[in-house]
């Protein structure tokens, strides 16, 4: 170990792709650390493949771009996004070079699978494409319940301890989903045969704005909601500053999913509504230090 550059942790793709090239660009002594063999890495058991541009026509990057902009419901980073799928396509040249044997057509073309959100074929497996599998893929709003962490579970105890909270004025829309329905969901896709292959977004189908959601919580714990306004401009600046942006920003910036592709293929409906939903969370909150 002593003799070493770089200590690489795990042996899936990244870990091994990142020792190679440390070794072979960098001239590094390069050691790489599994747990009892390279083989047992969890690269070997994804199902999901490797998403790239590898026909350009009638494939492009921009689409690529676009459909994962769209899955994402908001939540992408668009720069992010970008260097992915611009990168993709040299990236997977890389690992076949490296010796990664991903499934071909009997004329030695890269067999390309459809998936969740993608709008053409650009998925290469390793053996997965031919494992029977139906992928479905779920994306929540944001999601609530017993266990509920971070910014919730702060402001559940905010308002447990009549804080007043400077969200008077602030005039937003957030889709939330309760653990319940999101479990529900699920389940309903695992059964159902118009699932395989599709995306759903999922939430409770009734949006709040941040007031309104301090409100019903504060009703349901039997206490006031403390809320006083403030010019929204000026709180984002300060969180800015403070080094809270982000987590303000999920207080004060809009965000809506819409489930009418769930109810529409599926003919899933929410079971548990938002007011119910957020008294079955303030119970487990309240029983947590009762």
């Amino acid at each position: 170990m002593a003799d070493l550059d770089l200590l690489v942790l795990g042996s899936g793709v990244a870990g091994l792709s990142a020792a190679v090239r440390a070794a072979e660009i960098h001239g590094m002594r390069v050691g790489v650390l599994t747990k009892a063999e390279l083989q047992q890495a969890t690269t070997r058991w994804a199902q999901g493949g490797v998403a790239a541009v590898l026909n350009e026509d009638p494939d492009s990057t921009d689409l690529h771009l676009a459909d994962t902009l769209s899955a994402g419901a908001g939540l992408c980073d668009v720069d992010a996004v970008r260097v992915l799928v611009d990168e993709g396509p040299s990236r997977v040249h890389e690992l076949i070079a490296l010796g990664a044997a991903f499934d071909r057509d009997p004329q030695g073309r890269l067999l390309l699978a459809r998936e969740g959100g993608h709008s053409l074929p650009r998925i290469v497996h390793a053996g997965g494409a031919a494992t029977g599998l139906e992928v479905v893929v779920i994306r929540p709003a944001l999601v609530y319940g017993p266990g509920v962490k971070a910014n919730f579970l702060r402001l559940l105890g905010l308002i447990e301890r009549g804080v007043p909270l400077p969200l008077a004025g602030v005039h937003n829309r957030r889709s939330l989903v309760g653990v319940w329905n999101l479990c529900d969901l699920i389940a309903t896709a695992a059964r159902h045969p118009a699932a395989a292959g599709e995306t759903f977004l999922v939430s409770d189908q009734h949006d709040l704005s941040t007031p309104d959601l301090v409100r019903s919580i504060a009703a349901a714990m039997g206490r006031p909601a403390r809320l006083f306004p403030f010019p929204t401009p000026v709180l984002r600046l300060a969180a800015r500053i403070a080094g809270q942006g982000g987590a303000v920003e999920r207080l004060v910036g809009s965000l809506q999913v819409d489930s009418a592709k769930a109810t529409r293929l599926l003919g899933w409906l929410p079971r548990v509504s938002v007011d119910d939903g957020l008294r079955r969370t303030v119970e487990w909150y309240q029983s947590r230090s009762g």
